[in-house]
C-alpha cells in the first residue's frame, strides 16, 4: 500500500496555520498573569475615567439681590407679577399642604404658584390647597409655571450654607 501524503493549504487569513505538509498550527502566545492583570488595570481605569464625577468646586458666595417682585411676560403675552409674599413663611403651608408628597420639585412648585401675585392684573385668588394649586399652574400653562419655577430659583434661591453666620458656638461644658 503507498503512503498517501496529503498536502493542506491554509487561506492566508487564518490565523496561526502555516502552509507546510499537514495542517500544522503555530502554538499560540498566551499572556502572562502579569500582562493580563495589567490589562485589567487599565480598562478598569479608563471604565473609572469615563464615569467619574467631574470634581466641583464650591460656587462662590454672591449677595442676594433684594427683590421685591418680578413682571414676567409670558410666551402668550400676558403678564404675571410674582414674587414670595412678604412677612409669610411658606415653608409650614407648604408642608401641610404637600403632607408625604412633600419632595425638593413639588415644593419648589407649590411656592411658585403661592408666589403669583397677580395674572394680567388679576389676583389669582387664594392658594390654601393641591386643589387651587392646580387651578392657578392651569391658568398659567405649562410654559408660564416653568418660567416661574425658574425666576423662583434664580432670583430667590434656596440658602447656602454660605449665608450661614453663626455669631457665637457655645460648647457643652
Amino acid at each position: 500500500m503507498a503512503d498517501l501524503q496529503v498536502r493542506t493549504v491554509a487561506p492566508a487569513s487564518a490565523p496561526g496555520v502555516q502552509d507546510q505538509e499537514g495542517p500544522v498550527r503555530a502554538a499560540r502566545a498566551r499572556p502572562s498573569p502579569e500582562q493580563v492583570a495589567a490589562k485589567r488595570e487599565a480598562i478598569h481605569a479608563a471604565t473609572h475615567a469615563q464615569h467619574a464625577e467631574p470634581e466641583q468646586k464650591p460656587a462662590p458666595h454672591v449677595a442676594r439681590e433684594n427683590v421685591e417682585s418680578l413682571e414676567i411676560k409670558l410666551p402668550d403675552g400676558r403678564i404675571v407679577v410674582f414674587g414670595p409674599p412678604n412677612g409669610v413663611a411658606l415653608q409650614m403651608r407648604i408642608a401641610n399642604m404637600l403632607g408625604n408628597d412633600l419632595t425638593q420639585f413639588n415644593a419648589m412648585l407649590v411656592k411658585s404658584m403661592l408666589s403669583v401675585r397677580s395674572i394680567d392684573g388679576q389676583p389669582p385668588g387664594a392658594v390654601t390647597n393641591m386643589v387651587e394649586v392646580q387651578r392657578v399652574a392651569n391658568l398659567l400653562g405649562e410654559d408660564g409655571v416653568d418660567l416661574l419655577m425658574l425666576a423662583l430659583n434664580q432670583y430667590w434661591p434656596p440658602v447656602t450654607t454660605a449665608e450661614l453666620q453663626i455669631v457665637k458656638k457655645n460648647l457643652r461644658g
